[in-house]
């Protein structure tokens, strides 16, 4: 009888101890997710909006005929293009995958492209040859924001995928040790009900023959 309670109780208790490392698990998958995966996907998500501003303000520096007002689209695009470079460089710290790192690349050779046809159009405006601003912005400007937008794109799918599979990662892992710790409660129910069957018949035996001799 004692040596099947203690056997018993220290493969209950291994049980518990691997349920409730599996569990240790999930907190790790969370912060993953929130602390990595998410704010790699906001900055790509970011740099995004950052470029369709650029886009809007150097399209107003080319048609508008008011010095000031073009001088204001023309400082919003030198302050948004810095948090752009901003973004990215922290996308270059963050990231650590073969992967990620060649997306990241591609994003930025299609950036310098892109970059150089923005401050060929700055500098035409500068010079007041606003056709030929035109010109540009509407060839080789756009097919270089084009390529950038679609490598943006392509990198944020890619940080998205990695955060779905974290989640699911977690999930799985917590459902696993759920379902574990379940058993091993539904193990120890069983376990309880024969200790106390055992108890129940090591007792009301020798009453039983105490009666009889008594009889």
């Amino acid at each position: 009888m004692n040596k099947f309670r203690i056997g018993t109780r220290l493969g209950a208790a291994f049980g518990v101890v691997v349920g409730i490392s599996r569990l240790g698990h999930v907190p790790g998958g969370t912060a993953l997710i929130v602390d990595d995966r998410v704010p790699k996907i906001l900055l790509v998500q970011q740099a995004i909006k950052d470029v369709n501003r650029v886009a809007r303000a150097i399209r107003n520096a080319v048609i508008l005929s008011n010095r000031n007002a073009i001088a204001r689209e023309k400082a919003t695009v030198l302050d948004v293009r810095k948090n752009i470079t901003e973004a990215l460089g922290k996308l270059e710290q963050r990231i650590s995958s073969e992967k990620g790192k060649a997306l990241l690349r591609t994003t930025n050779e299609t950036r310098a492209t892109y970059v150089a046809h923005l401050d060929e159009i700055l500098k035409l405006i500068a010079n007041d040859k606003r056709t030929e601003a035109v010109t540009v912005l509407t060839g080789e400007m756009r097919e270089a924001q084009e390529k950038f937008f679609a490598a943006l794109d392509a990198l944020e799918r890619y940080q998205v995928e990695l955060s779905d599979a974290s989640g699911r990662d977690a999930h799985d892992t917590y459902v696993g040790a759920r379902d574990l710790l379940g058993a091993i409660a539904a193990i120890a129910a069983l376990l309880a009900i024969g200790v106390a069957w055992a108890v129940t018949r090591s007792v009301t035996r020798p009453l039983a023959r105490a009666v009889a001799v008594a009889d």
